[in-house]
């Protein structure tokens, strides 16, 4: 069976501007307030460095790790707050349906309890055709070995 290679789909570079403007202007909130010498806005500046640094470090984290990492067999797929990857195997996919494919593909497993719906929002247009194609592919070629008639050697 051919195989491709690992493919890594990162976020949209908006996800990355909003956060860092929010972190920007945090920061420069918590300093302003801090400075002012009065002891609520001091805990209140204080308050605010700290959302700075958490938004900093939720920057770090969406710029270090995919967001859909696609192998033969499995599709990894890191979201929420902390990122916890959430793995759905391919083996028991049976097809992929796609209505809106700006917003999510329907992976279709042979129950409904198999069935995944995975959020392409945080993809660029590019990469959301690119990783439906590449799955929908992905499960064709599955199918197409399964039924291909067994080759007999001579011997």
């Amino acid at each position: 069976m051919h195989s491709q290679p690992a493919v890594i789909f990162k976020r949209k570079g908006s996800t990355f501007a909003f956060i860092g403007i929010f972190a920007f202007l945090t920061t420069l909130s918590g300093f302003l307030c801090i400075t002012s010498q009065t002891p609520v806005l001091t805990v209140l500046g204080g308050g605010l460095i700290l959302l700075a640094l958490a938004s900093f470090y939720r920057i770090w984290t969406v710029f270090a790790k995919p967001y859909l990492h696609l192998t033969d067999h499995q599709v990894t797929v890191y979201r929420g707050v902390f990122f916890v990857p959430a793995h759905y195997s391919l083996t028991d996919i049976h097809g992929a349906h796609t209505n809106h494919p700006e917003t999510y593909i329907e992976l279709i497993g042979s129950s409904p309890s198999d069935s995944v719906r995975i959020d392409l929002h945080p993809l660029d247009k590019a990469d959301r055709i690119r990783f439906i194609f590449l799955i929908e592919s992905s499960i064709n070629r599955k199918f197409s070995h399964k039924h291909a008639p067994a080759v007999q050697t001579a011997g």
